[in-house]
């Protein structure tokens, strides 16, 4: 081959220097821009060396100088650009597809530039060269640049005309262009996202990129990164956030690998990677990936760019997270500035929009409604098919009317906005928006009551058809911290209904929007089993979805796994996030079938956010049980008390006052100082008289309060837990389906490992006594590993676990149990985290978390306190016992010891609790340790019948006996007569 090139290159030097220059052409159309400019300089070389005059090769040479130093280096040069296509004009003999190409490549610069107009004159002369020399894919991708044009000049019909002709003329090629089709499709996405706001149609088109790219070039085609930060982008618009996360760490990922580090598609990664975590709440990751975008941008192009524009609003709502509202709002005006100067409405719109909620929030409504109206203004003119926009638009400005002068809103605004809205189901969340503006807070008359009625049961029914779109517990979480504001206005609305009517209705209601988002994505994991089977699932699509939900947490727990590794192996974890979006795929087809085709299944979704307080009260509580829910909000707090023959529901407005006090307590217990002011003053306000007749106290906690172990609340009289068993549920609807999956058992396991650092000098103590005590199976120091625990835990009634548990405050998916080594020595084989626990499937009808912090954790908004017993919880266990704070090791194994003499009894678990903390303190004689931090710590959670029904058996066999001597009497003396 070299001596054929050496000869080529000595009798035919034309052909060879052309052969060189159709190589550069053909690794440029295959995007290896490196090896093409290299080709290119040995050409260029060739050409002057080997004297060849060829005018066409030249052409070629200044078409192909700018185009690859754009594609390398990604720094524009607009003069440069324009002045090769001048060069190339003033040959004699034009080759005309190379300038067609050279327009194209002027044109993109234009569109960097914002010269959108120039732009589509140059993309209009190549499309017309190209259809006139027959050349269809050439002519097709042109097309689909005429269509990029038309959106910077937001003419969104001709973007959308431009770029569906794209597509069709790519597919009717004999031979299919997938790069071709990945750039049209990814447009036209791009379309239905930026302008239309249609996240749904969007993603549909982003996917088809993905395929057509990978098509084109496989898993290494690095315009991958573009069509997963346009997917991740999509998903925040979705309120996916599991799966935005994804796709913007594979985006930035693809992009330093394929496009490099300091690459400005890498850099707008960075970018959406930044919103993610934030919304996640890790700000100290999103100001890392908004500073390094802010460092690649500055270093390619000046401040008047679109680039700026997106990292203004990035790090503006970083400041805003921070509450550093005023430079938020700099940031915001910086970015409106420069959108009108480059002309980029699009920013412009996003910039109103961010800047009149931004006034809003802070009671400037004057400012807001001057942004809102200029926001109306453009829409109307520019953006008419912008539907979603539109809507988002008006519901603002009524909002903000209301809100400026008490504007009552008329009911035909209402009706105007319903007759253009899409169906609640295809949008439930814009609905809700319009709701947040109907719901009166004092109706007054007869049918502003009724009125007030039907929106109250339109909030449940809206917020049950908004979640059913979400199949990943943790976008549910997440989304219900977006409901919050807007049930607690509900909340509002309907306590000063019932104060003002009486009417048990509002009663009702008011408990429903207690109830409705707390602990909500762990109820429905619980329901789930028990709704599959009555809505007749089938058993082998159970099984699927069973597997792929495991399948997803290895993989998703293995992904944890590298990234808590020095050193983390790329190629491994790519795949992994692969296989991930693969999973994740699967999973939302396999809960499309089961909302789509099991009617009844989807119905009884819906209406577990509707269930009466009437219904736990008949069905489920107790004789002497009196349950006290909260909710903490952030104007006031409220408190359901019911017991078998009373309701009663109270509002407070010193909720500031509540959270100091709760702080100051939880302090003094870790400090252990006196805290016997606090805890009489949280009595006073949290503890309403309670009837005489009531014997154990059912807590719903909420917010900072769960936090709080009531039974240290103190009357004056003595502790709270002194005269009533307590009990603690994340719901009433939680404790109920809790209370469904109970069972008794004796069937015990406990494990006790051993450390060489930060040493537990009492735990396989604690483990081997209660072993004998209930004659379970022990797992003693390197016998206590994770794999033992995975191997023996199905099956089993009663798990105790006396070891240390970590938390993770970023991530509580990765709080975790720290087990002994097994074999392999291998660290992660140690530690169990939250995330396996969800994927477990146990039946045990009691976890006691003898360990650190296993009640404590991450609270979130709504659905309580991410900890370790949420995730036991989830896996199918009826109750815990956890700690709320680090109790001492020598503490906690006598109090493990006495509960479980007591459970022995036969005495229920909070009963059981109950004195067992009593004889703790009937038995310590240091009045040191009679400190509520060394006892109080310890609460179950959840169901809390007895293990074993009350040793009544001897007696039986007394009566049993007796029985049966006087039938053998009976039978004797019958046979005698």
């Amino acid at each position: 081959m070299a001596n054929l090139e050496i000869k080529l290159k000595k009798d035919h030097p034309k052909e060879y220097v052309g052969a060189l220059v159709f190589q550069a052409r053909m690794l440029t159309m295959r995007r290896r821009m490196q090896a093409a400019q290299n080709k290119l300089r040995l050409a260029k070389y060739n050409y002057v060396k080997l004297n060849v005059m060829v005018p066409a090769y030249e052409q070629v040479f200044h078409f192909l100088d700018g185009y690859l130093k754009l594609q390398i280096t990604r720094k524009y040069d607009y003069e440069g650009t324009q002045s090769a296509l001048e060069k190339i004009k003033k040959y004699k003999e034009v080759d005309e597809v190379v300038l067609a190409q050279m327009e194209e490549n002027v044109g993109k610069t234009d569109i960097d530039f914002a010269n959108y107009n120039k732009a589509l004159e140059h993309f209009k002369k190549a499309k017309d060269i190209y259809h006139k020399k027959g050349l269809r894919l050439l002519e097709a991708g042109a097309l689909n640049l005429m269509g990029v044009a038309h959106d910077g000049l937001e003419n969104l019909d001709s973007v959308l005309y431009y770029s569906e002709l794209s597509i069709q003329e790519f597919e009717a090629l004999k031979n299919p262009n997938y790069l071709g089709l990945a750039s049209a499709t990814y447009n036209v996405g791009l379309l239905y996202h930026d302008r239309l706001n249609n996240a749904n149609r969007a993603e549909a088109y982003y996917k088809k990129a993905v395929v057509y790219d990978i098509k084109d070039a496989g898993e290494t085609n690095p315009y991958l990164c573009v069509d997963y930060r346009a997917l991740a982008e999509t998903y925040i618009l979705k309120n996916d956030i599991t799966k935005a996360l994804l796709y913007a760490e594979k985006a930035v990922e693809q992009g330093e690998k394929y496009f490099g580090k300091n690459d400005s598609r890498t850099a707008q990664a960075m970018l959406v990677l930044s919103k993610t975590h934030l919304i996640k709440g890790n700000i100290e990751r999103a100001n890392f990936y908004v500073e390094m975008a802010s460092d690649i941008f500055g270093g390619m192009v000046s401040e008047n760019h679109r680039w700026f524009v997106e990292t203004y609003f990035a790090t503006a709502e970083i400041r805003k997270s921070e509450n550093k509202n005023l430079e938020a709002e700099v940031l915001w005006e910086k970015a409106l500035a420069i959108s009108k100067r480059i002309e980029r409405e699009l920013y412009i719109i996003q910039a109103y929009e961010k800047l009149t909620l931004h006034h809003e929030e802070n009671g400037n409504y004057p400012r807001a409604i001057k942004y809102s109206d200029s926001l109306a203004i453009l829409l109307k003119n520019k953006f008419k098919e912008a539907k979603y926009r539109q809507w988002n638009q008006r519901l603002m400005n009524l909002r903000l009317r209301q809100s400026a002068s008490n504007h009552k809103i008329l009911a035909s605004e209402i009706e105007g906005l319903k007759i253009d809205f899409p169906s609640k189901k295809s949008n439930p969340a814009l609905w809700l928006s319009l709701l947040e503006i109907q719901l009166d807070p004092i109706p007054v008359s007869n049918d502003q009551i009724e009125d007030c009625k039907k929106n109250l049961d339109m909030l449940l029914d809206l917020i049950a058809l908004s979640r059913n779109n979400f199949s990943n517990q943790q976008n549910r979480i997440f989304y219900n911290k977006k409901l919050q504001r807007l049930i607690e206005k509900g909340l509002y609305t309907a306590f000063m209904a019932y104060q003002k009517t009486n009417d048990l209705f509002f009663k009702d209601i008011v408990f429903k929007l207690m109830e409705v988002n707390k602990n909500s994505a762990l109820l429905e994991g619980l329901q789930n089993v028990r709704y599959k089977k009555i809505g007749k699932v089938p058993p082998s699509l159970i099984t699927l979805e069973q597997e792929t939900l495991e399948a997803l947490q290895d993989t998703k727990q293995n992904i944890l796994y590298l990234y808590n590794k020095k050193k983390i192996d790329s190629v491994k974890l790519r795949s992994l996030k692969n296989r991930l979006i693969t999973l994740d795929a699967k999973n939302d087809s396999i809960n499309q079938v089961l909302v789509k085709a099991f009617p009844k299944y989807r119905q009884l979704k819906k209406l577990s956010v509707k269930q009466s307080y009437q219904e736990y009260r008949k069905n489920y509580q107790k004789s002497d049980e009196v349950v006290l829910e909260y909710l903490l909000g952030e104007k006031g707090w409220y408190r359901f008390m019911m017991t078998n023959d009373h309701v009663t529901i109270e509002r407070f407005d010193n909720v500031e006052e509540l959270r100091d006090m709760i702080h100051k307590l939880r302090k003094g217990l870790l400090g252990r100082k006196k805290i016997a002011k606090a805890c009489k003053q949280l009595y006073s306000w949290l503890i309403p008289d309670l009837p005489k007749t009531i014997n154990t106290v059912s807590v719903v906690a909420d917010d900072v309060l769960s936090f709080v172990p009531f039974e240290i609340l103190n009357n004056g009289s003595g502790y709270l837990f002194e005269k009533y068993a307590l009990r603690y549920g994340g719901s009433l609807q939680l404790l109920k389906e809790q209370g469904l999956i109970a069972k008794e058992g004796e069937k015990w396991c406990g494990f006790a490992p051993e450390y060489t650092e930060n040493v537990l000098p009492r735990n396989q103590k604690e483990v081997q006594e209660i072993g004998k005590l209930i004659q379970g199976e022990v797992f003693l120091r390197k016998e206590a590993t994770k794999t033992n625990f995975i191997n023996n835990a199905t099956g089993k009634d009663i798990l105790h676990l006396a070891l240390h548990t970590e938390l993770d405050k970023v991530n509580p998916m990765n709080n975790r149990m720290l087990f002994s080594k097994d074999s392999t020595e291998i660290e992660e084989s140690r530690a169990l985290t939250a995330s396996e626990v969800y994927g477990l499937e146990l039946d045990a009808n009691l976890v006691v978390l003898s360990s650190c912090n296993t009640g404590f954790g991450k609270l979130e908004s709504g659905e309580g306190v991410m900890n370790i017993s949420r995730a036991f919880t989830y896996a199918g266990v009826s109750s815990t016992l956890i700690s709320l704070w680090k109790v001492p090791d020598k503490e906690t194994a006598q109090i493990m010891t006495y509960f479980y003499k007591f459970l022995k009894k036969g005495q229920s678990k909070d009963v059981a609790l109950q004195n067992a903390k009593l004889e703790y303190l009937a038995n310590t004689e240091d009045e040191l340790l009679k400190h509520p931090y060394y006892w109080a710590g310890f609460i179950v959670s959840g169901d809390t019948s007895p293990i074993v029904e009350k040793y009544y058996w001897p007696w039986l066999l007394v009566v049993l006996g007796i029985v049966l001597s006087v039938l053998l009497f009976r039978k004797k003396s019958v046979e005698r007569l």
